[in-house]
């Protein structure tokens, strides 16, 4: 379906990528090995010939994903491709050497370092990395040296030996020919997103040791971080917030270069709000929500997530009122078909709080820019506008370093004023998620109405040790029922919600059911409600009179 434009004339931030008109299909899985390597190179160069107009074809590596083979029979729909054959990753070199897309090889050596994948290892070979950066370059595919007799047998010649080269000598000698609007983080021992930093020419680092925070100073302000990064998460993602840049949590994502083809172009299905009309206001029982967290992580909402029998695809989803975060800006830019199935499948009770244009701390956002952190995060907040506009969502999401400091409100007011019909936001805090203690703080948007930012008061959260807000869904339960017990006693009303950490295990059951068994040991005083009919209820409570006027109003 056409697209109206709105964010794709004037918000986009990933790059984009023409379409092609057939596509070829490379099997085998997308393993940690360099056979996948091998085939994200040769995708990346076929990406990039068609934006050049050199090729009319893409690849489309195939994973053993459930998800993935629906985005693959959308994408195909969507762009009217012709399928036009699968083949071996070499068979695939061999076609894509013919047509010109590919003028050789750039050998690397495979990292040998040891320890587990995105941790700050002692010895890592860059090797990769390097010769990924230089790669859409030279237009090279990347072999390692077990291959390097396979590619000469096709008559490849060496363009560039990479081995023995580091981020620094890249960046220096390469600066000022690659992509300053797009980076890549990605660990040496896994393959998957090369393909989109070859298709865009972007420098593929790791770790946050020099040179990278002078790689961040040099990107252009309010770029994408495509992957992930090794250590702290802390660490590596205020890094780029502090320059004015977003990480994206893309690192296992697969295809994103056909993926992506033509997204400006593509109406998105847009989400179902809460029609506040239906809201019985007079229910004078306590609200409490539940939603889900790590929605910001792009490549876990592609690739194991709509279908997963503990998160979208739960047998308990759309039994009660829920709430799920989710990267809906980057998704509509890299991946379409994914929202058009959330938004298909959405249930009745559940609402779809979209995030704020990335993962980043907007207290800290671009505080490192001569530009100024309020003047880049407002820029980036209208980005963020037009994808809320398409996609009809009215409640934002975010992770502040601190939500009661100075910069948080100043991203508040920010935020109200420049996304135009906001309900309200729901903010947490890097640590402890439920740290703002279910405190409510108040913005003022361009209309001169006041929007509720409401913060997590509790954590569903395996083996929790930030204090009594935070637990299993029995002691959630209780200090819940505690808490409202004694509100009663003072005659107050409580409106709260609890985060629930996606990735902690009950009973070796996590996502949407425990949240269930929490809901179960509630006391009837008590009514969980759709983060929507949260907020709905907290103006009402706070702001009745302009909250009566919208609702009068109200036309979805």
């Amino acid at each position: 379906m056409p697209g109206q434009g709105i964010a794709a004339a004037r918000s986009r931030w990933w790059p984009a990528q023409l379409p092609p008109r057939g596509v070829v299909r490379i099997g085998g899985g997308a393993g940690l090995n360099a056979a996948h390597t091998l085939a994200q190179s040769v995708a990346g160069l076929a990406a990039q010939a068609v934006n050049a107009g050199r090729a009319d074809e893409m690849i489309w590596i195939d994973p053993d994903a459930a998800d993935y083979a629906a985005w693959y029979k959308g994408v195909v729909a969507r762009l009217g491709l012709e399928e036009r054959g699968q083949f071996t990753p070499w068979e695939a070199v061999a076609r894509f050497k013919a047509q010109g897309v590919i003028d050789g090889y750039i050998l690397y050596r495979p990292d040998a370092s040891t320890d587990d994948l995105y941790t700050t290892r002692l010895d890592i070979d860059h090797s990769l990395n390097v010769a990924t950066s230089v790669a859409g370059l030279l237009k090279g595919i990347l072999v390692d040296e077990a291959q390097e007799a396979q590619a000469q047998a096709l008559g490849l010649e060496m363009l560039f030996d990479a081995r023995g080269k580091d981020m620094t000598w890249c960046f220096e000698t390469y600066k000022d020919r690659l992509n300053r609007k797009l980076i890549c983080t990605q660990d040496p021992k896994v393959p998957h997103n090369r393909a989109m930093a070859i298709a865009h020419q972007a420098f593929t680092v790791y770790g946050a040791a020099a040179p990278v925070p002078d790689i961040m100073a040099w990107l252009e302000p309010l770029s994408p971080v495509l992957g992930w990064n090794s250590g702290d998460e802390f660490s590596f993602t205020v890094l780029p917030t502090r320059y004015g840049h977003f990480n994206t949590a893309t690192n296992w994502c697969l295809n994103l270069p056909l993926l992506s083809a033509a997204a400006e172009n593509h109406q998105a299905t847009k989400f179902t709000n809460t029609d506040p009309r239906s809201i019985d206001f007079g229910d004078a029982r306590h609200a409490m929500s539940f939603v889900m967290s790590d929605g910001d992580n792009v490549q876990w909402l592609m690739g194991n997530f709509c279908r997963s029998k503990d998160y979208w695809g739960s047998p308990d989803h759309g039994k009660f009122p829920f709430g799920w975060t989710a990267c809906v800006p980057n998704l509509m830019q890299l991946c379409p078909e994914t929202v058009d199935y959330l938004a298909g499948t959405q249930p009745a009770q559940v609402s779809i709080i979209q995030d704020a244009g990335g993962y980043y701390y907007p207290d800290r956002f671009g505080e490192d820019r001569e530009e100024g952190r309020e003047a880049l995060l407002r820029r980036h907040a209208r980005r963020v506008a037009a994808y809320t506009a398409e996609s009809g969502l009215k409640i934002l999401w975010f992770i502040c370093h601190n939500l009661q400091s100075p910069g948080a409100f100043a991203a508040y007011d920010i935020y109200a004023q420049e996304i135009d019909g906001l309900l309200g936001m729901f903010a947490i805090q890097y640590t402890p998620y439920e740290g703002g203690a279910g405190k409510i703080f108040w913005a003022q948007n361009r209309d001169g109405l006041q929007i509720p930012i409401v913060t997590a008061k509790y954590a569903l959260w395996a083996n929790a040790a930030t204090g009594n807000r935070a637990g299993s869904p029995e002691h959630i339960a209780q200090v819940v029922n505690e808490n409202v017990t004694r509100a009663e006693s003072q005659s107050k009303h409580t409106y709260e919600w609890a985060i629930v950490h996606a990735w902690s295990s009950f009973n070796d059951v996590r996502g949407v059911t425990p949240v269930g068994w929490c809901i179960e040991q509630l006391d009837p005083v008590i009514k969980v409600v759709s983060p929507e009919e949260l907020l709905w209820r907290v103006r009402m409570e706070y702001q009745p009179e302009s909250t009566r006027r919208l609702i009068a109003g109200w036309q979805g």
